[in-house]
């Protein structure tokens, strides 16, 4: 059984002025995409298969990466279920010069793996928390899991509920585009971070 730590998957990315949303910062789409690039690395390496995002936890935006500086995100798997992967994914802006980090952001996802139908299947291996630490991440995963299951019980319901939020609101804006090839990762499924992308542009 591998230990979290040995599941831990690190990016790097240069934040050039393309990636730049706001004046000078990374776009908070772009930075979404990177980390569901890594947390796909690291879930696909546990599950040795293919995996898609099945939800996002959280994601706490707490400083910013701005232009020049290096974008470090460490994704690692904190608990394996019988299908799902649950991937804690941390973000640190680093400065080149002096190489000194400040946490940017911090998030969990969850991946499912599956087979070439995308239909779920079962993940061959575990993961044993090693150290006091890893268990804490083990066990607050783990209650992230069992809340979310039951947000989930109510999934086929609210598939239908196709209303607007507010449907009286005078201001709304919608978008449509084609899902290209270049937007899979494998078989006809979009790859999430491009899909998140999109959301936030």
């Amino acid at each position: 059984m591998l230990s979290i730590s040995e599941t831990a998957t690190e990016m790097v990315n240069w934040v050039f002025p393309e990636h730049a949303g706001a004046p000078g910062q990374i776009h908070g789409g772009r930075m979404m995409q990177w980390i569901a690039t890594c947390g796909t690395i690291a879930a696909a390496r546990v599950a040795r298969g293919n995996v898609i995002l099945g939800a996002m936890d959280d994601i706490d935006f707490l400083h910013p990466v701005k232009v020049g500086e290096v974008a470090v995100l460490r994704a690692q798997v904190e608990y394996v279920g019988r299908c799902s992967l649950e991937v804690g994914v941390r973000v640190y802006a680093e400065k080149p010069a002096t190489g000194e980090r400040a946490l940017t952001l911090s998030s969990h996802l969850v991946f499912v793996k599956v087979d070439e139908h995308i239909k779920p299947v079962p993940v061959p291996q575990q993961v044993a928390p090693r150290g006091a630490g890893e268990a804490a991440l083990h066990a607050a995963a783990g209650e992230r899991r069992a809340r979310r299951l039951e947000r989930f019980a109510r999934r086929a319901e609210r598939m239908r509920e196709v209303e607007d939020d507010a449907p009286d609101q005078r201001w709304q804006f919608e978008s449509c585009r084609s899902v290209l090839p270049e937007d899979l990762l494998f078989g006809n499924t979009m790859f999430a971070g491009k899909l998140l992308l999109d959301i936030d542009e």
